[in-house]
Parts: structure tokens; C-alpha cells; sequence
């Protein structure tokens, strides 16, 4: 067991771990590129996992499928939302955690 190894398995983690993955002001446009990009990238994941289960065992998963499909709605929800905002330099307040439970 070299050192890196050794000293990794040391670390201790709490039961439930939060990243704080936005907590910032944007303008409409910026929060309308950020949260379009982080929808896109999270559809794109999850459609490449649906091609690689199917190609690998030939299977469909239907949570993957809902998930895309509700992703995708709102993803249409957003540019809504934002396309209704009149003041196009109104500032908008994002937050967005990601907590990582561990059993």
C-alpha cells in the first residue's frame, strides 16, 4: 500500500455531504445560459447512459426515460419563465445545492 493510498483511505465523511453549486446574482441572460447549460448537460448524461445500457445489455430504463422527459419539460418551463421577464437586466438570486448521501 504506497502513501497516497494510505492517506486516502484515513479521510472520514460525514453521513450526508452539501456542495453549494451556485450562490450568486445573474443577470436574466447569464441565469438563462448557466441553468440551459447545466439542463442540457444533465439531458445529454442521461440520454449517452440510456445508449450505453441499451448497447451493453439491450435494455431501456424507464426512470432514465421519465427523467429526460421531465428534464426536457423543464428545460421549456425555463425559457419560459425567463422569456417573461420584462427588465432584461433584472438580476436574479440562483442557489443550487447538491447533497450526496452516503448509506
Amino acid at each position: 500500500m504506497n502513501s497516497e493510498t494510505s492517506n486516502q483511505s484515513k479521510v472520514s465523511f460525514e453521513k450526508t455531504h452539501t456542495i453549494e453549486l451556485i450562490d450568486n446574482d445573474f443577470t436574466t441572460e447569464e441565469a438563462n445560459e448557466l441553468l440551459t447549460h447545466l439542463l442540457r448537460s444533465k439531458i445529454k448524461f442521461l440520454k449517452h447512459q440510456r445508449f450505453s445500457s441499451y448497447e451493453r445489455f439491450g435494455i431501456h430504463s424507464e426512470h432514465t426515460n421519465q427523467r429526460i422527459t421531465a428534464l426536457e419539460h423543464e428545460l421549456e418551463r425555463l425559457h419560459a419563465l425567463l422569456r417573461s421577464v420584462k427588465n432584461k437586466d433584472q438580476v436574479l438570486s440562483l442557489n443550487c445545492e447538491v447533497q450526496i448521501k452516503f448509506p
